[in-house]
């Protein structure tokens, strides 16, 4: 309500319910230009003011604009090819903080944001006080509930997590014909591939490296009967081969729907517990020295636990005719599932607290606190340290 401002009663403002969805770059300036600007007690029909200057009309490379000539603090609005917007102090309430930066917001979670990027630079941007929803912690539940160490493999298993518990989203998931949309977008992909050798070559060289590292394997006709009379979940993703940075990437889709069911929508896949992407990107600013590095292929590393492996059932093709299908199942967790980073960040973190006292402290806080995702970054201010 800007009533009690004269210079603003006469103004429509449009009335927008949104977030903010666009960030207006450089290479758009002429968009964000003011043609028209009204500050405090500016006369209300635009005729000569109180100190007899009068509204005037100003020439530039950009065309004409209007200008009001006033200095005095308060909300100032200004327009441009978008509308009328307010910016400026309301005078409403004054806080601590000493701003650099002519950003502001009413929106809490962008002004978080924008906060935690101005406020610091190096430290932690992780709000540890912050609570978790009821969501989150019953995700946290489950994987705790789930999470081992498989001595043989070498790897850690994690159970998925399901918003509604295995149980209920089994019901769901299972009374629908996902293997359907799976073999149809099998098929499809074939079609797709036959026309570029680069994408066959890509996907059979990928399955075959699943195949030898142990990551996926053929499902009999025995394992297929007893997963459907566990009464687990089961759900047939399609596979696409998505062209990224220059190559073809092998990825499971985890949001292909049918019948309006996705199996994305009944995982739990924001539990606040990723590295913020620029505590990496700062730590590496902190020393004369720095690295990065990765874990190659996290998420595949990470296997599913044996109770939720028929979520991850998927077809290929017998062989590279492509005239047979055969059903497989993938054992640990795929690129396309909602539930992959921040599952991988729990085991990342869980496996940081386990290994302090046989690595170093600052080993473990930099696996803990400066990975983001599968990306971590360090330094030193000595090549030795480094």
């Amino acid at each position: 309500d800007w009533s009690d401002y004269p210079h603003l009663r006469e103004i429509e403002f449009a009335d927008i319910e949104a977030e903010v969805e666009l960030i207006i770059s450089s290479g758009h300036t002429e968009a964000t230009i003011w043609t028209e600007i009204s500050k405090p007690e500016d006369d209300e029909d635009g005729g000569e003011n109180e100190e007899g200057e009068e509204d005037d009309d100003v020439e530039s490379s950009r065309g004409k604009r209007r200008r009001r000539r006033r200095s005095k603090k308060g909300p100032v609005a200004t327009k441009n090819v978008f509308g009328w917007t307010v910016q400026g102090p309301d005078g409403t309430k004054k806080n601590d903080y000493a701003s650099i930066a002519s950003l502001s917001t009413e929106d809490k979670l962008l002004k978080e944001r924008l906060q935690s990027l101005f406020d610091r630079d190096f430290p932690p941007t992780i709000d540890e006080t912050s609570n978790l929803s009821r969501e989150a912690k019953y995700a946290l539940d489950q994987l705790e509930g789930s999470v081992k160490w498989n001595e043989e493999k070498g790897k850690y298993s994690a159970g998925l997590p399901y918003k509604y518990g295995r149980e209920k989203t089994a019901e769901i998931l299972n009374n629908v014909n996902s293997r359907a949309t799976a073999e149809r977008r099998a098929w499809s992909l074939k079609r797709s591939m036959e026309k570029v050798p680069e994408k066959k070559a890509k996907g059979f060289s990928e399955m075959g490296k699943f195949l030898k590292e142990g990551r996926t394997r053929e499902l009999s006709e025995e394992e297929k009967i007893a997963q459907e009379e566990s009464g687990n979940p089961i759900w047939h993703l399609p596979c696409h081969l998505v062209f990224q940075k220059g190559k073809y990437r092998f990825c499971h889709d985890g949001r292909a729907n049918t019948r309006g069911v996705c199996v994305n929508d009944f995982l739990i896949g924001d539990l606040n517990l990723m590295v913020p992407i620029l505590d990496p990107i700062n730590n590496m600013r902190s020393y004369l020295y720095s690295f990065s590095t990765d874990i190659k292929s996290f998420f595949h590393n990470i296997l599913v636990d044996e109770l939720d492996q028929g979520t991850f059932r998927y077809f290929w093709y017998k062989d590279e005719t492509m005239r047979e299908l055969v059903l497989y199942v993938f054992l640990a967790y795929i690129f396309g599932s909602s539930a992959s980073p921040t599952v991988s960040s729990f085991i990342l973190k869980r496996h940081s607290k386990l290994m302090r006292g046989t690595f170093s402290d600052r080993v473990c806080d930099i696996i803990e606190k400066y990975f983001y995702v599968d990306d971590g970054s360090s330094g030193d201010n000595t090549i030795e340290g480094c």
